[in-house]
């Protein structure tokens, strides 16, 4: 007779290593119900929060910053007047979209002193920009109190309630600001807080009822919240595009923002190339101011000359004078336009704050490459501070070696002026001394005509000089007028092209879905885990040291043989399954006892019995039912048998086999009661008597079948187990415990008992079994009971 029908597999610990792919699978199916409840509340609350949050955006535009080292044609013809800005790097034009007095510029041109939003859920409140409800009016001389829910709800045509419940830190100590009052329209509300009035708009509905929110607004604080929410960016290293990125709630509010705040970064470009060009235009204007009036007093003083004089002819020594004093004047004028430009300089350079109004060399004949390289240079280390300083502190490193670097420009474009101014002064002197010679010429001509000649050289002079201005200022303007924006608007931001970053309702959904299935999943897990119950059959399968005999399927019958009334049904099914694994132990046997064990009471081993005892029978053995459990006996109430004689009664008094074994009214089966209780169960089963009564029994029967008490609370069981052939062990699901698998594993491990087999009541029906009409029952009210 074989002692094992598996080989024992390796042991485990008390609880599985982890959860397997079929454990899963079965946990998930055992609680379909409370993943589907689970999976609801996620949707619902994805649904919900769908519909309460406020759409969420992201808005762009694209600027393109023009590569504009090179002038214009146009500038190009008028060398002396040319203005040359050097394109500012990206990363400065980054900094000043980003930077502070921007932003508060575009903040300042929309004046948002205050904002209207629609009441929400959850301070959820969605923005009514364009769409404001009341017109505000506001006291010239009334500060409000920003950053502050104050609540207007309209209660008829004439009236609505105003109410704030909030607190505010203001410098040290923290403002708390409670009111509600009802108003009229038009009438002015005034608090230590607050000083307004609101006025319905002809043209926009409000409903009693309905919750509006007004917030008055810090115009700075705005400016802040804008440039820290800005996202600036270039679009590669090697580009000139720059992407200006914003997050939003307030779409069409922050779509006109954004675009305006481009026109503003365009304009502030325009503005630093026309700067220097303001200089000038200004430099020459001072210059032809002083000019004109020189000219006008000395053509006053020509033509009053002529008229008294009549005509004054000159003769070739007095023409040769002229000429040579007329070519002496015009070099001094210019070299004192030179030197009143290098000391118009020298000025810029010893006051920092004008340094922005540096005019250009060229416009006073001035070709000095290394004087015009350095004031370009300086012209652009100052633009990029400026930029700089908008974004850094003044610590910053890089604002140091700036500043560091804008120090040693300046210091060496101080010693090129002093330089240039020097030599200039010494030209003035050279020309002045030919001046005299040609003066001594002059005084030898007749007195008429040295006047005549003094009068026409003042004019003369004057009046090249005015023309020479009036030509350097209209190329000037010509200059000016060509500047174009370093930058241009690409693609402005559009609320039709705006990107939708939530809600996403499909997204929402899918995480409210994944959400529930989750929590579930990890219920179920942690449940299982800590759970000392044996909740699966493949728990039951990680737990135990081999494999499990056969499930027995979880009847739907309230009947006590749904083997006899139901043999199609799944639990008949399954009770044949375990036959046949008995069967295949017991093969060597002419006659078997077999014992069915339970660890606690409740877990079907008087029902398992039954059917099993009737299995066999059916399948044409001899079968003897013995109720083992002297404790406690149930099996003859089942069978409508009287208890009067029984196990108990042979244990005590060796009663006669024809008295004690029982037909029934099932064919092949026979059955043996527990008989009357006793004391000392224990004692009565440890002796030998029983293993006789079992040999005696053995010749009569093919298969006797033991139901015992449970194996756990008495040692009854282990008595008599010690004397079957096969102990099968019934655990039941959702109601056998983890650790009595332990129990049994110790049995099978040590050899206390022989061919232990573990069999699991209450498995829910698996696919395949009773595939076709189950429930019908074979034989109406068919029950099994004691005949004689």
């Amino acid at each position: 007779m074989n002692t094992t029908n598996h080989q024992p597999r390796k042991a485990s610990h008390a609880e599985p290593e982890g959860l397997t792919i079929k454990q899963l699978k079965s946990l998930i199916l055992k609680n379909w119900m409370l993943f589907a409840v689970f999976c609801t509340i996620g949707l619902i609350l994805a649904f919900s929060y769908t519909q309460v949050i406020l759409p969420y955006y992201q808005i762009s535009t694209t600027l393109l910053v023009k590569d504009d080292n090179k002038t214009s044609e146009l500038t190009d013809i008028f060398q002396s007047s040319r203005i040359v800005n050097s394109r500012k790097a990206i990363l400065d034009q980054i900094g000043v979209l980003k930077s502070y007095s921007l932003n508060l510029r575009t903040v300042q041109y929309f004046n948002w002193q205050y904002s209207w939003y629609k009441k929400g859920y959850f301070e959820f409140n969605t923005d009514l920009y364009n769409d404001e409800p009341f017109d505000v009016i506001l006291p010239n001389d009334a500060i409000q109190f920003d950053r502050v829910w104050v609540f207007i709800t309209p209660i008829s045509d004439t009236h609505y309630k105003i109410s704030c419940d909030s607190k505010r830190k203001v410098d040290a100590h923290v403002a708390v600001l409670q009111f509600e009052k009802t108003m009229a329209y038009g009438e002015m509300f005034k608090n230590e807080y607050f000083h307004f009035g609101i006025k319905k708009k002809t043209y926009r509905t409000v409903n009693p009822g309905e919750e509006y929110v007004l917030k008055f607004n810090n115009l700075s604080r705005l400016a802040l919240y804008y440039k820290d929410n800005l996202i600036v960016k270039s679009v590669d290293e090697n580009s000139n595009l720059i992407v200006v990125e914003m997050k939003t709630h307030q779409l069409p509010r922050d779509v006109e923002y954004l675009n305006k705040l481009g026109s503003f970064y365009i304009q502030y470009g325009l503005d630093e190339k026309n700067r220097m060009a303001n200089s000038t235009v200004r430099f020459i204007d001072k210059l032809i101011e002083g000019v004109n009036v020189d000219l006008q007093t000395a053509g006053n003083v020509f033509t009053d000359f002529r008229a008294k004089n009549r005509t004054v002819d000159l003769g070739q020594e007095a023409t040769s004078v002229v000429e040579r004093l007329k070519d002496i004047d015009r070099q001094q004028a210019e070299l004192n336009l030179r030197l009143d430009y290098y000391s118009n300089l020298k000025y810029y350079l010893d006051n920092k704050d004008e340094i922005k109004d540096l005019v250009a060399p060229t416009l006073v004949g001035q070709s000095d490459e290394a004087l015009n390289s350095l004031i370009t240079k300086l012209n652009d280390l100052y633009s990029r501070r400026e930029v700089l300083s908008y974004t850094v502190q003044a610590k910053n490193p890089t604002l140091v070696l700036l500043d560091n670097e804008i120090s040693f420009t300046q210091k060496v474009l101080g010693e090129k002026v002093n330089s240039l101014i020097e030599n200039t002064q010494l030209e003035l002197k050279s020309l002045g001394d030919r001046q005299q010679k040609v003066n001594v010429e002059l005084s030898r001509l007749p007195k008429t005509e040295q006047n005549f000649i003094g009068i026409k050289r003042t004019y003369d002079l004057n009046n090249e000089l005015y023309n020479f201005l009036l030509q350097n200022r209209a190329e000037a303007e010509i200059a000016r007028a060509s500047n174009n924006p370093d930058a241009q608007i690409l693609d402005p931001a559009d609320i039709e092209i705006a990107e939708l970053l939530g809600p996403k309702k499909l997204i929402n959904l899918a995480v409210g879905l994944a959400g529930g299935i989750f929590i579930a999943l990890a219920f179920v897990i942690l449940r299982e885990y800590f759970s000392e119950k044996l909740t699966t059959l493949e728990t039951a399968t990680a737990l135990l040291e081999f494999p499990i005999a056969s499930p027995i399927s979880l009847s739907k019958f309230k009947n006590e043989v749904p083997v006899l009334q139901f043999p199609k049904s799944a639990i008949t099914e399954s009770f044949r399954g375990l036959r046949i694994n008995i069967q295949n132990t017991i093969k060597d046997n002419q006659s078997a006892v077999i014992a069915i064990h339970s660890t606690i009471s409740g877990e079907g081993k008087s029902f398992v019995a039954l059917n099993i005892a009737l299995i066999f029978a059916i399948n044409g053995k001899r079968v003897l039912l013995i109720d083992g459990d002297l404790r406690k006996p149930r099996l003859h109430h089942v069978l409508n048998s009287a208890n009067e004689v029984g196990l108990s009664s042979a244990l005590q008094y060796e009663t006669p086999l024809n008295s004690l074994v029982c037909r029934t009214n099932a064919q092949n089966l026979s059955f043996i009661s527990a008989g009357p209780l006793v004391m000392n169960p224990s004692e009565l089963l440890n002796t030998d008597v029983l293993g006789k009564l079992i040999a005696a029994l053995k010749p009569n029967f093919d298969l006797i079948v033991f139901d015992n008490a449970p194996i756990g609370v008495v040692n009854d069981a282990m008595l008599i187990g010690m004397h079957t052939d096969v102990n099968l062990f019934l655990l039941r699901l959702n109601h056998s415990g983890k650790e009595q698998l332990n129990r049994i594993n110790k049995i099978r491990r040590e050899a206390i008992l022989k061919n232990v087999m573990v069999a699991i009541n209450g498995v829910k029906q698996m696919k395949g079994y009773g595939y076709y009409n189950e429930d019908i029952k074979v034989v109406e009210d068919m029950s099994v009971s004691v005949i004689d």
